[in-house]
């Protein structure tokens, strides 16, 4: 959480790289979506966050927004719908930090807000985006 209460502690793979069926039915709860509906989340974005928790000394990622149910702003293309994004931060990172890191480990897509950073799993081209200008940044 944001206040640093940690939501979640668990081991999402195992000693080979495979997502472990019960840590992620637990990432799946605690990315639900606010009326509770639940989605698969895609084991390449749990895996930049255990990247990116790593690159800055193991500290938890506190989940701003993850998966969101369409409507009301959200189009049915959305990640966040998809269960391939989330908005981050890390208590005591710059937001600066966290979304160059993001970029730096390969994160799909990366938007910059001011508390927090949008971090995605898209296959397709790299998308960066600032604040709420949604401008398009080729490569990394």
């Amino acid at each position: 959480k944001l206040d640093g209460t940690p939501l979640l502690d668990v081991v999402p793979f195992d000693e080979h790289g495979a997502p472990i069926a019960d840590a992620f039915e637990k990432i799946s709860e605690a990315f639900q979506a606010r009326g509770g509906q639940r989605v698969a989340i895609d084991p390449r974005l749990i895996e930049l966050f255990v990247m990116l928790s790593r690159a800055f000394d193991d500290r938890p990622i506190a989940l701003v927004s993850a998966h969101r149910q369409a409507g009301r702003g959200t189009r049915q293309s959305s990640y966040h719908v998809k269960g391939m994004a989330a908005d981050v931060a890390i208590r005591g990172v710059k937001v600066l930090d966290l979304q160059k890191a993001a970029v730096r480990l390969g994160a799909g897509g990366v938007g910059y807000y001011p508390s927090f950073v949008h971090i995605d799993a898209r296959k397709d081209d790299p998308y960066r985006w600032s604040g709420y200008s949604w401008l398009r940044w080729r490569g990394r």
